[in-house]
């Protein structure tokens, strides 16, 4: 199963990429997974469970536990055969090739696949957030300059994601409360007590925001600015599915709790009602769809929430029929707007004459939608009846689920009615075969499955009898005449006539009653919030860089500081060890040199002269770690040193020479005096109180001897790439977005490039013997022919060097780390005499190829350790032993760290360039309007 969700990425990238621009192939060849993902799970049906682990790490107990039941079956049908209609039916929807749309899809569709597999709770957390993470991008990418698409994608990112966080504390209130995170083991032996009650709420709030249930449903109809294929896959089958399939995940074991029934069917009635009302009132085809789904979902929610075997048999008919006359519904919109341009029911007229094959796909899958026989949602409603059929509070729930039920009919019918009713003018137009065949595939599906309601009832039984509650109900086409047909019958009699007594001249008004208009709530928490934060930002951010350092020294003074004095009043034992001066004299030397170093930065007027004097005082820590023993740390630190002053050396060629003249007044110095003070004595006491206050051995002998043990004389790297590697993967994870951020920082807001003949600072290489183009020196003047001469004798040995580096650090001083900071020192000497275009020319490829193969490659040398240990019993970055037996050489042994080392090489090496390719951007375009800026007086003092 994990391999599945695995070929999901797979495909993601691998067939827009390879297929790109043959939109209708790539989208068909996206659409196979999908279906056979379906096709894999209806072969699934009615058989045992599959349970699959994989160990992410056992010491954190990181574990990935997938398992694929009767549940799983029924929304792996639904995320697999409608995506890939979807799909298909994207490659004849969209003019032009969209990789990105296709790409995000497969995605998707992978996402949900993991969700529906994930047997975790914090597995299923991920996929979570990462179907809402593809829902951003599908929503807000289509058209990316209209606010209105960035506003939807904003609002169904901001609803998901924030209920999805409280969500996500459920989950831990509950897994503490369990003892586990397993969610079959959760369901066997459910928690109890208040703690649990309130995690189920915590719990419930992120299933209901993510099927759009009252009030926390804005977000589902504004979505509709998607594309067609987008709302018809995400936001009828799949994304909005995620928060029923959670209900009825945990229903079996919580639906006797005092809490669930009352709050999921009330939620659920509310919504099955209010959004039938809603969907009456819409004019726009796909908004009055969107209201429906919030309706149908609601009914969802009612029949889970309920707890009984029936009702679940209900449910998961329901969740497979819904998902095969919805999605039709969504598509036949998409082909009405693709053929006449607008979706609003006033301005259609005679759709139905001109596209009859789409009017019988759309009527098809309304009557399945309202409850016609044969249809399966005929099948659902019957059983949906059935299950509240029995007197008490369930008579309450079933007159509102008839309601419903008339709502869905009317509305059913003022779609069918607005999109394809009307008059014309007889002409009649191809139905487009590309987008209609997809579309009658579900609807065919949702008649075939209401004959053969036998295996439909063998599929989802193994779910249903998890639940209490009558065990003699089967899923049938045909129970005879009794109360559920009647109230069928009645349903539907009545959305008729409501219809047509009442909606055909309902006004598209909006909702009078606030509390049930969500937009209105979504708008006005969203003002409230930017007011709040606006009023906090105007009061604590003043535009003053040191008023911002003090407030954060004086809170840590007052804060930790003041534990700090309270700890060493009441600790009044006496320490064992006894701190000494030095334990070299050298030290007091280079110690002397960062006092002296930081005063004189203290004073300096020059920007460059205390940038300077503050890199000695680095220098002068680096040597005080080589004093200390620690070569390593030292190399490191001297490394970055070296970097953090040529990037502060260019950046302050966009400031003044100068600092500017003090001005404050004299409390105000006495204030940074004071604070700056004690956090040199806060840091100082610290230090020695830690020292003092050892009570344990330290750890470090026992990292030695560990390394000993694994044959290595590096004791850092072997922390870096072995014991802790899972804690390095997640920091160059950091360090990738992070180069990210700095692009979109740098670069935002930056203008076109110039041409090289408009571009003073670019241009063909103009004989220049060392520079590979005649781009500008990064620190400004007349091109360095002696200093590129230099980098280009020296950047191949300090590469070679790096390389070493990269190699020896298994038993010597180096690493992946220090190695990639030192062959980064090579692309400085070439940036620095002919700045960024010299870069770019030294460049094999671009920094962002490097920084992604550099994670790319940890990642994969991680996933080696689940394959060479025996997949399902290796560990995610435990290194192995490889052997080879190159001709000549013999026999070299080669550990899997080694790999995982070269991709933080390669990252490391990215990421310096990102920032010096993307600071160069801006220095030299600083330097180009410094240039016109001449260019210009020149030419007005030239006149006469």
């Amino acid at each position: 199963m994990v391999m599945l969700v695995v070929a999901y990425a797979v495909v993601a990238v691998v067939v827009p990429w390879a297929l790109g621009r043959h939109r209708r192939a790539m989208a068909c060849a996206a659409a196979v997974l999908p279906a056979a993902t379906a096709v894999w799970a209806a072969t699934r049906a009615g058989g045992a469970e599959l349970t699959e682990k994989i160990t992410w790490s056992a010491q954190l107990g990181l574990v990935i536990d997938f398992r694929l039941d009767a549940l799983s079956v029924v929304m792996l049908l639904l995320v697999g055969g409608v995506g890939a209609v979807a799909l298909c039916y994207a490659g004849w929807y969209f003019e032009r090739s969209e990789r990105l749309m296709i790409g995000t899809l497969v995605v998707f569709a992978g996402a949900m696949t993991g969700l529906v597999l994930a047997d975790n709770l914090l597995v299923l957390y991920v996929f979570w957030e990462l179907t809402t993470l593809s829902s951003f991008i599908l929503i807000g990418t289509a058209g990316p300059e209209r606010a209105e698409d960035r506003r939807a994608a904003t609002q169904a990112l901001l609803t998901t994601t924030a209920f999805g966080l409280v969500m996500l504390a459920g989950f831990v209130v509950l897994g503490q409360a369990a003892g586990t995170y397993r969610i079959s083991a959760l369901l066997a032996d459910p928690p109890g007590g208040g703690a649990a009650e309130a995690g189920l709420v915590l719990v419930l709030l992120g299933a209901f925001a993510k099927s759009a249930q009252m009030p926390l449903h804005a977000w589902l109809p504004a979505a509709m600015v998607a594309p067609t294929p987008v709302s018809a896959y995400l936001h009828a089958a799949a994304m909005v599915k995620a928060g029923v399939y959670l209900v009825a995940r945990l229903s079996p074991a919580f639906a006797e709790t005092g809490l669930w029934r009352p709050t999921v069917i009330g939620v659920g009635l509310v919504s099955l009602l209010v959004g039938g009302a809603l969907a009456l009132r819409q004019n726009d085809l796909k908004r009055l769809l969107a209201y429906g789904t919030v309706s149908q979902l609601g009914f969802l929610m009612v029949l889970f929430g309920q707890g009984t075997r029936t009702a679940a048999l209900a449910g998961t008919a329901l969740l497979l029929a819904h998902g095969v006359f919805k999605a039709p519904l969504f598509l036949a919109a998409g082909v009405v707007e693709h053929r006449t341009g607008t979706r609003r029911i006033d301005r259609l007229s005679g759709v139905g004459r001109r596209l009859p094959v789409t009017a019988v796909v759309a009527t098809a899958a309304v009557a399945s939608m309202i409850g016609l026989p044969p249809f399966l949602g005929f099948v659902a409603k019957e059983a949906a009846i059935k299950a509240f059929a029995h007197g008490g509070l369930d008579a309450a729930v079933l007159a509102g689920v008839v309601a419903g039920s008339a709502l869905t009919t009317a509305y059913g019918v003022r779609f069918l009615r607005g999109a394809f009713g009307g008059g014309g003018d007889g002409a009649r137009a191809a139905d487009p075969w590309g987008m209609v065949v997809p579309m009658a595939v579900p609807a065919t599906a949702g008649f075939v499955l209401g004959f053969i309601a036998g295996p439909v009832h063998t599929m989802v039984a193994p779910y249903a009898d998890t639940m209490s509650g009558d065990t003699g109900y089967e899923l049938a086409l045909w129970h005879g005449l009794g109360l559920p047909i009647a109230l069928s019958a009645l349903a539907i009699a009545a959305g008729a006539g409501l219809y047509l007594l009442y909606v055909r001249s309902l006004p598209d008004r909006r909702m009078r009653w606030p509390l049930l208009d969500g937009q209105r709530i979504y708008n006005g928490v969203i003002r409230t919030t930017l007011a709040g934060a606006q009023a906090v930002t105007k009061w604590l951010q003043v535009g003053s860089l040191p008023v911002y350092l003090g407030v954060i020294g004086a809170t840590v003074l007052v804060v930790p500081g003041t534990a700090l004095v309270v700890g060493l009043v009441r600790d009044t034992s006496p320490s064992a060890y006894v701190p000494h001066g030095w334990d070299d004299p050298i030290q007091t030397v280079l110690g002397l040199v960062v006092i002296v170093c930081a005063l004189a930065a203290l004073l300096a007027r020059r920007r460059l002269s205390a940038a300077l004097l503050m890199s000695g005082v680095g220098y002068a820590i680096g040597g005080l770690f080589v004093v200390q023993g620690g070569p390593d740390l030292a190399l490191t630190h001297l490394v970055v040193e070296t970097l953090l002053l040529i990037t502060l050396v260019l950046v302050l060629r966009r400031l003044p020479e100068r600092f500017p003249p003090r001005r404050r007044q004299p409390s105000a110095r006495i204030v940074t005096a004071l604070i700056s003070l004690g956090l040199g004595g806060f840091v100082a006491t610290f230090l020695v109180v830690a020292s003092l206050s050892r009570v344990s051995p330290p750890t470090g002998p026992a990292y030695a001897d560990l390394a000993a043990e694994e044959g290595t004389g590096n004791v850092v790297n072997m922390i870096l790439v072995e014991t802790r590697a899972l804690d390095t993967l997640g920091e160059i994870t950091v360090v990738a977005v992070a180069s990210m951020g700095v692009i979109g920082l740098v670069l935002s807001g930056r203008r076109a490039r110039r041409s090289p003949a408009e571009d003073p600072g670019t241009g063909e290489p103009g004989g220049r013997s060392w520079l590979a183009t005649s781009g500008r020196p990064a620190v400004g003047g007349a091109p360095m022919v002696p200093a590129a001469a230099t980098a280009r004798l020296l950047g191949p040995a300090i590469l070679v060097f790096s390389v070493y580096l990269l190699f020896a650090g298994h038993s010597r001083p180096g690493g992946g780390f220090v190695a990639g900071l030192v062959a980064a020192m090579a692309y400085v000497l070439r940036y620095l005499p002919g700045g960024r275009r010299e870069l770019e020319a030294a460049l094999p490829v671009r920094p962002g190829v490097l920084l992604g193969g550099g994670l790319g490659l940890a990642v994969a040398t991680g996933a080696a350790g689940w394959t060479l240990g025996g997949f399902g019993d290796g560990e995610f970055l435990k290194s192995e032993v490889l052997h080879v037996a190159p001709p000549v050489i013999g026999d070299v042994k080669i550990t899997t760290s080694l790999f995982f080392d070269a991709g933080v090489y390669l990252l490391v090496l990215g990421l310096v360039l990102t920032i010096l390719i993307t600071l160069g951007a801006s220095l030299d375009e600083s330097a180009v309007d410094e240039a016109d800026l001449e260019d210009v007086e020149a030419e007005e003092g030239a006149r006469p």
